[in-house]
């Protein structure tokens, strides 16, 4: 699930070994993803990319999605993002102290101000970026399968049974997820450090932030903003506008609805909580 990010005017800087360009991000709203194909806003990563190869550096660059590199365990399934470029031969990297975007939109943690560099064509996030929720694989008690424990239902119904007014549109979807640890669930939990053992929240599911947080998601829907939802990204990607990409655009159905309510804590210990709430489907083809 992707919901927009929000930014002031803000600058990237790219060192090509000692060489360093910078572009500017206009202020505005973005889809975080690269491409242009849905309505509303631009996509964050195709308008960094055009920015930097119509600069002078001499790579050129593009933005494609990997694996977070402080991700433990079942990393696949999570999100983070890969600044690749041809044409430079390395080192390069992006300087974090002469850039005033949010680090966090490019999967890195908020306090980042020094420089990152490598020495391939390469430079993967540490951690999943802002505008991202992907809810994690967990293992099911009667199997050994590790699965993404997901159901999804729509139910062509009035809108009137959710006491809600009619929006033009009878689609609607529920969604749910289960067993979902706290540090990809709530904000500040994957840091936290749970009955005094020295281990963190984030610990159990191999997290390192809440870049990717649930809470974070709920924010921007309570606040009616609209959200996209990806559906079999397999594997994960970025790419937006790739062909035959089964997407919706939803809104929540009751903004009214607080956060508590849309978590219930499933297990004690390490926390776990299932995920439940209801949207309105926008527009989208799911084709199922």
């Amino acid at each position: 699930m992707a919901y927009p990010v929000t930014i002031a005017e803000s600058t990237l800087a790219i060192d090509e070994d000692g060489t360093t360009t910078t572009v500017t991000i206009p202020a505005g709203t973005y889809w975080p993803y690269r491409g242009t194909e849905y309505t509303g806003y631009d996509g964050l990563y195709k308008t960094i990319e055009d920015l930097l190869n119509a600069s002078a550096a001499t790579g050129t660059y593009s933005f494609e999605a990997s694996v977070p590199t402080e991700t433990e365990g079942e990393g696949a399934i999570r999100r983070g993002l890969a600044l690749t470029q041809e044409g430079h031969t390395p080192p390069w990297g992006i300087d974090w102290s002469a850039s005033t975007l949010d680090p966090r939109l490019l999967g890195y943690s908020a306090t980042q101000s020094t420089a990152v560099t490598t020495t391939t064509f390469t430079l993967s996030s540490p951690r999943e970026p802002l505008g991202v929720w992907i809810p994690q694989r967990v293992r099911r008690e009667a199997s050994r399968n590790v699965v993404r424990d997901i159901s999804a239902a729509t139910d062509d119904v009035g809108a009137d049974n959710f006491h809600q007014a009619d929006y033009g549109s009878r689609t609607l979807r529920a969604f749910e997820w289960r067993r979902q640890p706290a540090g990809a669930v709530i904000n500040g939990k994957a840091s936290s450090d749970f009955g005094g053992s020295g281990n963190t929240y984030g610990d159990i599911a191999g997290l390192e932030d809440d870049n990717g947080s649930f809470e974070r998601l709920w924010t921007s829907m309570s606040k009616r903003d609209d959200i996209i939802v990806f559906y079999e990204m397999d594997p994960v990607t970025i790419d937006a506008d790739e062909s035959g990409l089964k997407y919706e655009i939803v809104r929540l159905l009751d903004n009214a609805q607080r956060f508590r309510d849309a978590i219930n804590m499933s297990q004690m210990g390490g926390e776990f909580y299932d995920v439940r709430f209801a949207v309105q489907v926008l527009e989208g083809d799911r084709s199922d």
